[in-house]
């Protein structure tokens, strides 16, 4: 029950973001990711937006089908791991690490934790 809870809170978190971005993507002008045209614009819809709302969809899609929770789970932790330490080592690359970048990493974090809780904690059908 708390994993399937979890689950629908992050998914619809990603996707809340992602339904943000795609409407606004001048919005993240305040963490300095900035479009200089239509090009610049559609990608940041495809990307932040387009992509975190198929990876919200996909998470509430785990937390309804119990036949696919443990996948979500596992591709939660991938999507999630690569995130976190892709800002871990390109902050690192930068010399310094913004407020976005900090508040992004304790966000991203925290889910990757929690998701590895929850894996753990959901079992595995494969004999």
């Amino acid at each position: 029950m708390l994993t399937r809870a979890f689950m629908g809170f992050a998914g619809l978190s990603w996707a809340a973001f992602g339904v943000w971005v795609f409407v606004r993507p001048q919005a993240l002008a305040m963490a300095s990711i900035v479009s200089t045209g239509a090009t610049g614009d559609t990608e940041l819809r495809a990307i932040y937006g387009g992509m975190q709302i198929a990876f919200g969809a996909l998470i509430i899609g785990g937390a309804l089908c119990a036949a696919w929770r443990r996948g979500v789970l596992i591709a939660m932790s991938f999507l999630l791991g690569g995130t976190f330490s892709g800002r871990v080592i390109g902050a690192a690359m930068a010399g310094e690490a913004s407020s976005y970048i900090v508040y992004a990493l304790a966000f991203e974090g925290a889910f990757l934790a929690a998701t590895l809780a929850c894996l753990k904690a959901t079992p595995s059908t494969a004999n």
